[in-house]
C-alpha cells in the first residue's frame, strides 16, 4: 500500500488554452468566458483551501 501526494501544476493560462481547444474540437457552444467566470474563480478558491501548505511527494509540472 503506498500513501503518495501528488500535487499536478498547471497555469491556469495553460488550462485556458486547453478549454478554447477542447471547446472547439467538441463543437461545445458555451462562451469561453465560462472558464474565466466559473473555472478559474473555483480553482483559485480549491487551491487556497487545499494546496496551501500541504506538503506534497511529487509535483508534476503541466504546461
Amino acid at each position: 500500500m503506498f500513501d503518495l501526494r501528488f500535487e499536478i501544476d498547471t497555469s491556469p493560462t495553460t488550462a485556458r488554452t486547453r478549454f478554447v481547444k477542447r471547446k472547439e474540437e467538441v463543437g461545445d457552444p458555451r462562451p469561453v468566458e465560462v472558464f474565466d467566470d466559473i473555472w478559474l474563480p473555483a480553482f483559485q478558491r480549491y487551491r487556497e483551501e487545499h494546496s496551501s501548505g500541504v506538503e506534497v511527494d511529487i509535483t508534476i509540472k503541466n504546461g
